[in-house]
């Protein structure tokens, strides 16, 4: 299929759905900043799994809604470390699958089976595969940033934190929103929402959106085609039955994304180096000479949620089924010789089912209680590739078949001590089982091993503990205690017994916090500072014996900070933001990390030793980082309609990539812009927005190898234009 014909698949697939469900459409609109009374909206978020205002739930959070996704021109969940303080989702391959880390906590490998520290849910579904989450945001309704361990209610691998995505519910009026973009680098763009009644107790919705960038960033100068060029979709929707005290959401959803987006390159300092000549002329920041390039990602998945109302108790169950799968081509030496190409292959697919018991507790005591399963089967598959003319040397050296089972009884009590004051308390018993099991055959067919599978299973206890004060009518002061836990696991692109299993993490971490509101709720200002002591760290590492990298428990590290988040409607047309974090972080003790020495005149093949990283900082932890943002109405009236300015600007301290802080990203910068018109009725919509206006040069990742330093540049600038319909009543 050629690229106009998946185009037009694509706005198939996206449009003659929702066109059917759109007669007469009326749109909800999404949330503004401000309430008609002049102060800030309350927004309501359910990071206790029930709806509660954010100023009233004694947790850091930052909670993103639709409008300011729209106005900072956030596609994918990697854009929000350009407005969430202590955020960091480096792309981490071409696949375009990106690993968060929230507060210094998180971990850059995507194999499957290696989850993240940090969780992310959508719609209350664990994405076992980050990557099933990381596709176009289309729907979105908020995006709630948890910082800090969530070991109680969300339980599996929150040890630093989650991201919880909430998408929109079918509305009980019909309604339909197209939006068409074109930007810089020949990107066009569409997103298609609509829902409607099907009569009776039935509605339903689906939100598609499609993208394709047809000009790379850069140019690969070995193939001769475009470096960071893409092409991206994927569909929604929902069907929602209201039976009374029973209400049935069925859930399924459908991603894929091909092409060379944040596609590794060669880190920069390698190519100021004099010694080496092979760079040709004209090589630029955001160009490669890597000979294998590309990559695909699918995802897919469904969910049932059924909740019932027993009277001030309410059950509720969520079960679902996702499944992906990645094709990677990377060339790890960036030469146009075939030295060190690797394609990986890998697919998961994950059942879980989450069931909670819990009360209404308006006023009084509040208990959720619940049981989380889990049953997940992944295989990944990896190929060396040293002389394609040789298929003996066209090797797997590595299929991983990795399969867990998880079972996590949990329970949370919130009970009130006296006027305004309340204390919480919450356990949840995790218990892991992994098997995993492996061979190596080359390209002719020989297998060259095939170890007995082994097995590993894991077993911990995570709380939390809280104490919270109302201390007025508008402010809230809390202290907390939690255990963290991150589930042990084997990496599943070793031989299995080669090395032992990862035990698993965990993080004792403190908290005390100050949520306020001020001048009739026009000023917003939360603040909290944290202490983290993490135990069994997992960190890469020399295999004792041999040159090999591999997985391994650290001793751990200790961090600390302070996060800021403050809001103002400064009068009734501008709004301003502001949002800061101070992190300190240290490895306790890491005497045998591994790190490489560069050959000079050589770009490859360079030398594998052990390091001591004792005391440097951890990887993806910036010290400061922080943005400020205002939005301001220009224009408001019945005749011309309302004219909106947003401007915004992120700072990062420098970042290290790797635990022996070789490679880097200094200090940077970004600043984004947009202008907005909406009409009186709210049915037009036209916007223009530019992101990264200074075109600051920046890296989002690298990694060292004893074949190259690669590394994965950050969007240069950007600008285009948003275009929107809705139809029907506003």
């Amino acid at each position: 299929m050629n690229s106009g014909e998946k185009r037009r698949a694509w706005l198939r697939r996206g449009l003659v759905l929702p066109a059917l469900l759109s007669s007469g459409a009326v749109l909800a609109q999404p949330a503004g900043d401000v309430t008609d009374g002049g102060g800030l909206q309350d927004i309501v978020v359910t990071a206790q799994r029930r709806g509660e205002s954010l100023q009233k739930v004694p947790i850091t959070i930052t909670a993103v809604q639709s409008a300011e996704l729209d106005r900072s021109q956030i596609r994918d969940l990697k854009g929000l470390e350009r407005i969430v303080a202590g955020v960091k989702i480096p792309a981490t391959n071409p696949a375009g699958a990106g690993k968060p880390y929230i507060r210094g906590l998180g971990f850059g490998s995507v194999f499957p089976g290696i989850e993240s520290p940090v969780a992310v849910f959508v719609d209350d579904v664990y994405m076992f595969d980050v990557s099933l989450a990381t596709p176009n945001l289309n729907s979105v309704e908020r995006i709630e940033v948890l910082k800090g361990p969530q070991g109680t209610l969300y339980g599996r691998n929150t040890l630093g934190g989650v991201f919880s995505v909430k998408t929109r519910d079918p509305g009980r009026e019909p309604g339909m929103a197209v939006d068409v973009g074109y930007a810089n680098y020949d990107l066009f763009s569409a997103k298609v929402y609509a829902t409607a009644p099907l009569g009776g107790t039935l509605a339903a919705n689906v939100a598609a959106s499609y993208e394709k960038q047809r000009d790379g960033w850069g140019r690969n100068f070995a193939l001769g085609t475009d470096h960071q060029s893409y092409e991206s979709g994927n569909v929604r929707a929902k069907l929602a039955a209201d039976l009374d005290a029973t209400t049935i959401l069925v859930s399924g959803w459908y991603g894929e994304a091909n092409g060379t987006q944040y596609a590794f390159g060669t880190y920069p300092d390698r190519r100021r180096d004099p010694t080496i000549t092979l760079f040709p002329a004209g090589f630029g920041y955001y160009d490669s000479i890597a000979n294998d390039q590309d990559s695909t990602r699918k995802a897919y998945g469904g969910s049932l949620r059924i909740e019932h109302d027993f009277g001030g108790i309410s059950l509720v169950n969520v079960a679902a089924i996702t499944h992906s799968n990645a094709t990677l081509h990377a060339d790890t030496d960036q030469t146009a010789a075939f030295i060190a190409n690797v394609r990986q292959h890998w697919t998961t697919t994950t059942r879980t089912n989450e069931l909670r018991l819990q009360n209404e507790g308006s006023g009084g005591i509040q208990w959720t209680a619940g049981l989380f399963l889990l049953d997940s089967d992944a295989h990944i598959q990896v190929n060396l590739i040293r002389a394609p003319t040789d298929p003996a040397n066209l090797t797997t050296f590595s299929n991983g078949y990795l399969s867990t089972k998880s079972a996590a009884p949990f329970g949370q009590v919130t009970v009130p001590l006296a006027e305004g004051t309340r204390v919480t308390g919450g356990l949840r018993y995790n218990y892991d089982k992994r098997r995993l099991r492996t061979n190596a055959v080359n390209g002719l067919g020989t297998m060259l091993a095939q170890p007995a599978p082994v097995r590993a299973s894991f077993k911990k206890l995570s709380w939390r503990l809280a104490l919270e004060q109302d201390i007025g009518p508008d402010s809230l002061g809390y202290a907390s205690y939690s255990r963290g836990y991150k589930a042990g696991t084997f990496n599943p692109g070793a031989p299995a017994g080669s090395v032992p299993p990862v035990s698993p993490e965990t993080l004792d971490a403190f908290e005390v916090g100050l949520k306020n509101q001020f001048a009739d709720r026009r000023i917003q200002l939360n603040l909290s500072a944290f202490y983290y002591d993490y135990k069994n760290q997992t960190v890469r590492g020399i295999v004792p014996g041999t040159a090999r990298a591999d997985f391994f428990n650290g001793k751990g590290s200790r961090l600390y900070g302070v996060d800021i988040d403050a809001r103002a409607r400064a009068t009734d047309r501008l709004t301003l933001t502001i949002a800061t974090a101070y992190l300190h972080s240290k490895f306790r003790s890491f005497p045998a990390t591994v790190s490489y020495v560069d050959i000079p005149g050589r770009l490859s093949n360079r030398l594998v030793q052990p390091f001591d990283a004792t005391g440097n900082v951890l990887p993806q932890a910036p010290r400061f980082t922080g943005s400020a943002s205002m939005t301001y109405r220009v224009i408001d009236n019945d005749g011309f309609g309302k004219l909106e300015l947003y401007a915004a600007a992120n700072h990062s301290s420098t970042t290290y990539f790797e635990a022996d802080n070789r490679l880097r990203q200094r200090p940077y910068e970004l600043v984004d812009m947009s202008l907005t018109w909406t009409s009186t009725d709210r049915r037009w919509q036209a916007s223009l927005w530019g992101n990264n206006l200074t075109d600051k040069r920046y890296l989002v990742e690298a990694a060292g190898s004893a074949a190259a330093d690669i590394a994965v540049a950050g969007a240069p600038r950007t600008y285009g234009v948003t275009l929107r319909a809705r139809f029907g009543q506003p």
